[in-house]
């Protein structure tokens, strides 16, 4: 190999190597930090307005349409074994 051919060939490595290097860092940062940043970006702007707005105006609306405050019901029943093994 003349000095030229060998100069050459070492500029095709060398750019080889930071082009590969270059990918791993693009892939990685691609895989690994965009979509956190899009998932933090969505929940700060869209979900937690969204649940400040539901506990400003302090009204559960469901399916039906019917506004409560809760979803919570009182029972006064006692358990027993039997009301345990069917559950569904």
């Amino acid at each position: 190999m003349t000095k030229k051919n060998r100069v050459k060939s070492m500029k095709n490595n060398s750019s080889k190597k930071i082009k590969n290097i270059f990918s791993d860092i693009l892939i990685i940062f691609l895989s690994k930090i965009i979509p956190k940043i899009i998932l933090s970006i969505i929940f700060y702007f869209i979900l937690t307005p969204l649940a400040l707005f539901g506990k400003i105006f302090n009204q559960i609306k469901t399916i039906s349409g019917y506004k409560k405050k809760s979803f919570f019901i009182v029972r006064n029943k006692s358990f027993t074994k039997g009301s345990f093994e069917k559950t569904w």
